[in-house]
């Protein structure tokens, strides 16, 4: 073999090699992390630039302080374990660390919930059946907007 193509299997590591050309082997292997800030990407949506930028560098700053056998090092090696044609798996990772997918779901819940209750209670109060010939249906949703000024709260 005269030319070799090392590759990393991590989304979030690169491979290089030195190659002895004149015996074609490998002499050796480096492996370098990529820096998670490099993932933070340029377009400000759903969020800031900066606050995807912040969180990532505060990510890359705490990696290889944990200790081994900590919930941070687990969390780490699972961001390692995603492949290299898996970048989308990485950037919902990022925004679930980041808060965003538990707090929408939790504002869209309750938003649910509400929903629910002001039609539950229209139904309980406000109909009234008359005659034992009639039918009636309800048919309910919701079309609303969702904005907030909190920060890391995506509005909807």
């Amino acid at each position: 073999i005269k030319k070799w193509n090392i590759y990393s299997g991590s989304f979030t590591w690169i491979a290089t090699a030195t190659i002895d050309t004149g015996a074609a082997t490998i002499r050796n292997i480096y492996l370098a992390k990529k820096p998670y800030t490099a993932f933070a990407g340029k377009e400000p949506t759903p969020v800031e630039v900066t606050d995807t930028y912040n969180f990532l560098d505060g990510l890359e700053q705490r990696y290889g302080v944990e200790g081994l056998d900590t919930r941070e090092k687990t969390l780490f090696n699972k961001l390692n374990g995603i492949g290299t044609n898996e970048q989308l798996l990485f950037y919902q990772a990022t925004d679930e660390m980041m808060g965003h997918q538990y707090a929408n779901v939790q504002q869209r819940m309750n938003r649910t919930g509400t929903l629910l209750d002001k039609e539950f209670t229209h139904l309980r109060k406000e109909w009234d059946n008359k005659s034992k010939q009639s039918n009636k249906l309800k048919v309910f949703g919701m079309r609303d907007e969702y904005k907030t000024d909190t920060a890391g709260i995506i509005d909807y």
